[in-house]
């Protein structure tokens, strides 16, 4: 029988390939209990060597072999990559495969061991985002700024009528005054009994913290201090929140008669109709809300003679409110009708609730500028118009400011 030439190099030696085939053919003749021992010996009398040097010597298969009966490695060795091998290339397996564990999926092939973990991703942070939003109505009035006569801003600024001016912020905090007296019947209607001195002081907290809030939101804060007193926390946010939607049911009332002057009368049907739906809505609602523990003060609101009061109260603060803004614009030497200006300023006011800015600088001069430019005043002259309006809430914060540091209310 003819026998396959062997392949030799120059010195003689067989080459590798024959080599590895010719060990691993030995390594599986030796018993396994001749790799378990801690050295290796021969019958002959040779002195003994390691297991290490043997083991060195032998394929990679054998090698894993060895290792695992003497208990050296575990059943899925690692190698440097983080990459579990379960499989070597030997000659009987030429083709073999490296096996992913499934936990370790979603490791690269040159990522050392280790836990891999995903990098923290950053919190949405409400309080950051309306820093920014009020950002944007500053920049709006730089903007407005940089492109209006600032000299002739100034000259309106200096020959305005002081002695008017006073008596516009008296007139403003006679308005809160009134609207202390809502809030004071409010709070009665839900069980509590403060002194108007305290419905006061907390009427005034709340203006001061919707100075610092867009959209006025800071008013809601006054339910807070009811929560403190003992008042349900529902109660004590359905009432804040009845108090907003009286002065908005009046203001949107007043805002389709101011939208009909302006743009003409088919936008204000549209507005009425909206207002319509949305006042039975409401009325719907609060019947069956009434049922609610916590909400029974609604039942006693919707009662004529309170509902009366209250429509009433509303009205006498929005009609102060509208005085205030008329004696600020007569300070300046802005004659236009009364019923213009309320029209006009019912709009701004609307647009000045936006979040975007604080109590309304920059919005509500954009939304005079393009209200009364078409009238023919000059842009400096209605810049200086909202920017007394705006200092002049400011001020009218101040008492509310003291009322909370102190914590009088």
């Amino acid at each position: 029988m003819s026998t396959a030439p062997v392949s030799v190099h120059a010195n003689g030696e067989p080459n590798g390939i024959q080599r590895e085939s010719r060990a691993y053919s030995t390594s599986l003749k030796r018993p396994s209990e001749e790799l378990m021992t801690p050295s290796v010996g021969r019958s002959d009398g040779e002195r003994t060597r390691p297991m290490e040097s043997v083991t060195e010597k032998m394929p990679v298969t054998a090698k894993l072999r060895a290792e695992r009966s003497a208990g050296m490695v575990k059943e899925n060795p690692v190698n440097a990559t983080g990459i579990s091998q379960t499989k070597t290339r030997s000659p009987e397996h030429p083709h073999a495969r490296r096996k992913w564990p499934m936990g370790n999926r979603s490791r690269c092939m040159t990522e050392p061991k280790g836990e891999f973990t995903m990098p923290a991703m950053p919190r949405f942070n409400f309080r950051t985002l309306l820093g920014l939003l009020k950002i944007i109505g500053v920049l709006l009035f730089v903007w407005i700024l940089a492109r209006v006569d600032c000299t002739a801003l100034l000259s309106v600024l200096r020959h305005a009528n002081l002695p008017m001016i006073a008596a516009a912020f008296a007139v403003v905090m006679l308005s809160y005054l009134t609207k202390a007296a809502r809030w004071h019947l409010l709070v009665r209607l839900c069980g509590a009994n403060p002194t108007f001195r305290q419905s006061w002081a907390l009427l005034n907290v709340g203006v001061f913290l919707a100075l610092i809030t867009p959209a006025k939101l800071g008013e809601l804060g006054r339910a807070a201090y009811l929560r403190g007193r003992g008042m349900h926390t529902g109660t004590a946010l359905a009432l804040s929140i009845t108090d907003r939607l009286a002065d908005a049911a009046v203001i949107t009332c007043v805002a389709i008669w101011a939208v009909a002057t302006l743009f003409g009368g088919m936008w204000a049907l549209v507005g009425l109709a909206a207002v319509g739906v949305a006042g039975l809505v409401t009325w719907a609602l609060s019947g069956k809300l009434a049922a609610v523990q916590w909400l029974k003060f609604l039942k006693m609101l919707r009662t004529p003679a309170m509902m009366a009061s209250v429509v009433l109260w509303t009205v006498v603060s929005w009609a102060l409110y509208f005085v205030w803004t008329i004696l600020i614009a007569r300070s300046i030497s802005i004659d236009l009708p009364a019923l213009l200006l309320v029209a006009t300023l019912t709009i701004a006011g609307i647009v000045a609730l936006l979040p975007i800015a604080p109590s309304g600088l920059g919005t509500r001069d954009a939304a005079l500028l393009t209200l009364l430019l078409p009238f023919g005043l000059a842009s400096g002259q209605i810049v200086a118009f909202s920017l007394l309006i705006f200092l002049m809430i400011l001020l009218s914060g101040i008492p509310g400011f003291f009322y909370w540091i102190r914590g009088t209310a």
